[in-house]
């Protein structure tokens, strides 16, 4: 028990010193898009309207483009509803990074449409990657619950389902960070076409493209947070479980 309550209190101090680097981060990023993106792109047009004329020059005009304003889900294509969803910020922006976002959504579309793998592997990913992180508080209250009225709280059936939450959140992360190739050639494709229609100064290209190191960084950085909480639940879980059985061994 002594043992994992010195690692429980030294993984959280490196999980609390991680998520001062991530606040830190997440702090710089909101300056960097307060300073940058209080003007106009040079086209004067919406990360919305960027989307819907990008489809229309490939012959996607099925797929619509949609508001968001879920908070888990967010910028997304999904080819399962044949719609670009981008949150209100974005889809009505003018600002280069709503452009970028618009175009990059945009172009996950024309990549599905031509073939690229990488993008129809993270579509495949799509559903885990959204159940993933929704599952884990429900099933972790669906466990207790269980526990509480069926099995008299003695905390196995509430392990178990902490347990598979866990599991499907991993997952989730996991396949995120194999989804980050989809978002490069996403990202790669849209430049491309920004590039060839001439649609941007040299100026604004180079600032897409800040746009989009950015986002990778922030997505990556994220992703990372979240395995580091993980890392301290299970810790957390399985000192309990451990001192538990200790308590039970002594009585």
């Amino acid at each position: 028990a002594v043992v994992f309550k010195i690692a429980l209190i030294a993984v959280s101090a490196f999980i609390a010193f991680v998520t001062l680097i991530a606040l830190s981060v997440g702090l710089s990023i909101l300056i960097f898009y307060i300073k940058h993106d209080r003007c106009d792109n040079g086209l004067s047009m919406s990360g919305g309207e960027a989307a819907k004329k990008i489809l229309g020059l490939y012959g996607l005009d099925n797929i619509t483009v949609l508001p968001s304003r879920s908070l888990l889900l967010g910028n997304r294509y999904s080819r399962r509803k044949n719609s670009v969803h981008l949150r209100v910020r974005y889809y009505r922006g003018r600002s280069v990074a709503a452009l970028a976002m618009g175009a990059q959504k945009a172009a996950f579309a024309v990549l599905d449409n031509e073939g690229d793998k990488a993008v129809k592997k993270r579509a495949r990913f799509a559903p885990i990657i959204s159940f993933g992180p929704i599952a884990y508080i429900p099933l972790v209250v669906l466990g207790a619950l269980t526990d509480y009225f069926f099995f008299n709280a003695k905390g196995f059936i509430t392990e178990i389902f902490c347990g598979a939450g866990t599991f499907f959140y991993l997952l989730s992360i996991v396949f995120v960070l194999l989804s980050l190739r989809a978002e490069k050639n996403a990202q790669i494709r849209a430049y491309e076409i920004l590039r060839e229609r001439n649609a941007m100064s040299e100026s604004e290209m180079e600032e897409v493209q800040k746009r989009f190191r950015i986002f990778n960084f922030q997505y990556v950085n994220d992703a990372l947070l979240s395995v580091f909480e993980l890392v301290y639940d299970a810790f957390y879980s399985l000192s309990l479980l451990f001192m538990k059985k200790e308590k039970d061994r002594n009585f």
